[in-house]
């Protein structure tokens, strides 16, 4: 057994460089955090260093949300669990572990610090209590691991203390980064599981979300649902113009509600008065539009958001009840609806009926409000009056966002500082609205558009500056499905992610995309 030094020093830090770090309090579940600062101390990871690297941490792991839980450097048992290790404060955890410098576990066995592990991520040796360096067999073994997002290793320092890769050159940022910043959401998780609660997730996005097109919307929410109990298809939308949707494409998924529409009413697009930016219009007495809801479970909460007008409503067959809406933006609840499948029919009576859509909602489980559309971008969700928008989004309620911009902004060659200003902006307004709220922003990989510059590298990477500013989690997409376009296309390649139109995804590529969005919010 040989100590470890002399290793090689690292070039100047770029900033993206990440460790592991293990939440023993979570099964002993690996994430991963920056640690410029600790570049040149972990390139070096004598036992002398051990308190100049505790020290450092504290600033390294500013990134980290509060609690004594994660460790920089864990310390793990022969069988990979986590048992000690640096705290993000820098101190070492006295669960496991007595003294600093000798690393000396209160174990029978030995214990890992930094360790050590073979291609296939199994361990396979580390650093021991005495600063002694054992490893197993074979060229494999690594002292000094960066992953990439598949978790596989991207940077290392081998047993005899080689580079491999190239010094300093970070590895492909993970596709997950910042899963602290919906810790509120986990909160919200436990309650919808063990106390019966309702919590919701509202979606901002484009037709990748919606399910004529990019259909990542249904995978997502039948995760959710799964887990943690379905509360209904939520937020209906009943302007149904827009690309990607059909008479059956209301709620959270497709064949949550249908709409069908008689008369004359006109769609009405940008309007910040409505939580989708959407709306329908009529002063046409008689106009109706129905809301078919085709499910067995109960319906306890109907909720009319409206800018006013003149209406009244029934459930199927049964009596017509008058609503006054005034002439301001507002919600109304409806009479609570029959027990299973109805139709909800609302009709024009007078003045200018202006609506934006209706909740259905049960009363415990995930409730997804889908407010994506076809064509969507962050500019035209920055563009409409946030001050108004604010209001009608308080109106909806929800607990946590996920934001699938950006696809439609690059096809509007909105530069990397537009689409920054564009997504502060939308989540200045977010979290106006719910200063509570979690918001997470998922970015799909990069797919060709003729005549289009392709933007999702340099958007991902601004991303991953600005997540961290403004307290976002972030799902990168691009890791999960391959280097380029030409790995996860339609033609030709070798696992066809995308559909003949190479810009919305298939039901496959839909499934990996929803898998990874989902990963955030499944505690």
């Amino acid at each position: 057994m040989a100590k470890i030094s002399g290793l090689p020093v690292l070039s100047t830090p770029l900033g993206t460089e990440r460790v592991i770090v293990a939440d023993p309090a979570d099964g002993g579940r690996t994430k991963s955090a920056a640690i410029t600062p600790l570049v040149e101390a972990a390139a070096r990871p004598t036992v002398a260093r051990v308190e100049q690297t505790a020290s450092d941490l504290a600033r390294a792991y500013r990134e980290i949300s509060p609690g004594p839980n994660l460790f920089a450097f864990p310390i793990l048992d022969p069988y990979g669990f986590t048992i000690g290790g640096f705290r993000r404060d820098g101190s070492l955890s006295q669960q496991h572990i007595d003294g600093v410098s000798t690393l000396k576990l209160a174990r029978e066995f030995t214990g890992f610090a930094a360790p050590t592990m073979d291609n296939y991520g199994l361990i396979a040796g580390g650093m021991t209590d005495r600063g002694d360096m054992t490893l197993a067999p074979g060229p494999q073994g690594q002292a000094f691991l960066l992953t990439d997002g598949y978790g596989l290793t991207g940077f290392s320092i081998d047993r005899t203390g080689a580079v491999s890769g190239s010094a300093g050159v970070p590895a492909e940022p993970p596709s997950i980064s910042r899963a602290d910043a919906v810790r509120g959401w986990r909160s919200k998780a436990h309650g919808m599981r063990f106390r019966g609660e309702r919590a919701a997730l509202a979606i901002i996005g484009d037709s990748q979300f919606r399910e004529v097109t990019g259909q990542a919307n249904r995978p997502l929410v039948q995760r959710l649902r799964a887990a943690f109990g379905n509360a209904g298809p939520g937020w209906c939308c009943l302007n149904t113009s827009s690309v990607g949707y059909s008479a059956d494409d209301g709620g959270a998924m497709r064949g949550d509600a249908s709409v069908t529409v008689t008369g004359t009413w006109q769609n009405l697009l940008y309007q910040p008065w409505s939580p989708d930016t959407r709306g329908i219009q009529s002063f046409s007495a008689g106009s109706t539009y129905v809301v078919d809801y085709p499910g067995a479970l109960a319906i306890s909460l109907v909720e009319l958001h409206h800018a006013g007008g003149g209406i009244r409503y029934r459930y199927g067959a049964g009596n017509w009840a008058s609503l006054d809406l005034g002439a301001s933006p507002g919600k109304v609840v409806l009479a609570a609806p029959p027990a299973g499948p109805f139709s909800l029919q609302i009709e024009v009576v007078s003045g200018m009926v202006k609506i934006a859509g209706v909740v259905l909602a049960a009363a415990t489980g995930c409730l997804v409000h889908n407010l994506a559309y076809g064509g969507s971008s962050a500019l035209g969700w920055a563009s409409v009056d946030q001050a108004v928008w604010l209001q009608a989004l308080g109106r909806l309620g929800f607990d946590a966002v996920a934001l699938g911009l950006g696809g439609n902004d690059e096809s509007q060659s909105r530069s990397v500082a537009q689409y920054t200003a564009d997504i502060t902006s939308i989540v200045s307004t977010l979290c106006s609205a719910n200063r509570a709220a979690d918001v997470a922003l998922c970015l799909r990989p990069q797919a060709p558009r003729s005549g289009v510059p392709e933007q999702m590298d340099a958007y991902a990477s601004a991303a991953r500056q600005f997540c961290s500013t403004l307290d976002l989690a972030l799902f990168d997409a691009r890791p999960r499905f391959g280097a380029s376009y030409a790995e996860y296309g339609y033609a030709g390649t070798r696992r066809q992610l995308f559909g003949p139109d190479n810009v919305h995804l298939n039901a496959a590529g839909a499934d990996v995309f929803a898998s990874g969005a989902a990963e955030l919010f499944l505690a």
